[in-house]
């Protein structure tokens, strides 16, 4: 068990009707209300079906006490805090880089294009701040670059789809 992502290049909304069975056939992502994290599925209408289609990134993050590691090491080096600081107070940080990340599930949703390319930026800006030299921090590293070009797939019209 762990945190597989998939980035979708292009999600498009479906024509509109009642989620249901088929909707699963037919290879649909349908979008859940998000309302504890609304900044991270900008992007994307609640209560709709997306189809997606274009180039991918598939990747696992880790097991899920992994992928916390990950965003936890994340967290600290970017903004000096542990994310239990944010998620304690998340209106008090929304602003800050890797927001729509780092207060976000680590199991189950989608971050939306404009949350993608919101993170793409951040991943992007921050890229020299991470201590490359360390080797005990490659894992962290590689992690880091796939989530950036994951981030730059789906920045225009896609989506990251948590699974």
């Amino acid at each position: 068990m762990g945190l597989d992502v998939i980035s979708y290049q292009t999600a498009q909304l479906t024509e509109d009707h009642p989620r249901r069975k088929g909707c699963y056939d037919l290879d649909h992502l349908y979008h859940d209300e998000s309302p504890e994290f609304p900044l991270s599925s900008l992007g994307l209408e609640p209560g709709r079906c997306y189809v997606c289609s274009g180039a991918t990134v598939e990747f696992r993050a880790g097991s899920y006490s992994g992928y916390s590691r990950w965003r936890s090491l994340l967290c600290e080096l970017a903004l000096e805090i542990s994310p239990h600081v944010i998620w304690e107070s998340p209106e008090a940080w929304k602003e800050s880089p890797f927001f729509e990340l780092i207060n976000f599930t680590d199991c189950d949703g989608k971050i939306g294009p404009l949350a993608a390319a919101s993170l793409y930026d951040d991943f992007s800006r921050n890229r020299g701040n991470i201590p490359v030299h360390d080797p005990r921090l490659d894992w962290f590293v590689s992690l880091y670059d796939t989530w950036t070009k994951a981030f730059a797939t789906a920045a225009n019209d896609g989506l990251v789809l948590f699974c």
